[in-house]
C-alpha cells in the first residue's frame, strides 16, 4: 500500500468520526426524527463508503467511531 493511500484512509476514517459526532449532536439537539439528524445520518452513511472505498475494512471504521 503506498503512502498515498494509507493518508487517504486516514483522512476518511477521520471524516467518518466527524460526519458521526455531528449526527451524534444534531439527533440530541433536534432530536432522532428530524431532518437535521436525517440529514447529517446520510452524510455518515455517505463518509463510511467513502472510508470503504479508500481502502478501510469495517474494523478500521468501527474503531475509528470508537475513539
Amino acid at each position: 500500500m503506498s503512502l498515498f493511500n494509507k493518508s487517504g484512509k486516514s483522512a476518511a476514517l477521520r471524516d467518518v468520526v466527524s460526519a458521526v459526532e455531528a449526527a451524534t449532536e444534531a439527533i440530541n439537539t433536534h432530536g432522532r426524527n428530524s431532518r437535521q439528524a436525517r440529514n447529517a445520518l446520510q452524510q455518515a452513511q455517505a463518509e463510511v463508503h467513502d472510508a470503504r472505498q479508500a481502502g478501510a475494512t469495517d474494523a478500521e471504521i468501527r474503531a475509528a467511531r470508537r475513539r
